[in-house]
């Protein structure tokens, strides 16, 4: 009986590290320098995806403000108002 519960056991534990291996994924951090010129900016973003998605990413994060950082307060609200 025990040898019986022992492969059960490692049956139930290969077929757990099988799900888990099933619902993992490629994730990555993308670290920018931003400017306050958003075309190019999206430019180097999208580049970046296309590089991440040759080396299997399937979830890229971007920095909060990847498509634009102006270089003061008032050029900021000018963009966001566009």
């Amino acid at each position: 009986r025990r040898s019986r519960e022992v492969s059960q056991g490692m049956a139930s534990g290969e077929a757990k590290a099988a799900k888990a291996a099933a619902q993992s994924f490629k994730a990555a951090v993308v670290q920018m320098t931003t400017s306050s010129d958003h075309e190019e900016n999206f430019k180097i973003a999208a580049g970046l995806c296309e590089d991440a998605e040759k080396e299997g990413v399937k979830l890229l994060c971007f920095p909060e403000c990847f498509a634009f950082l102006g270089l003061g307060a008032e050029e900021s609200k000018a963009f966001a108002q566009k």
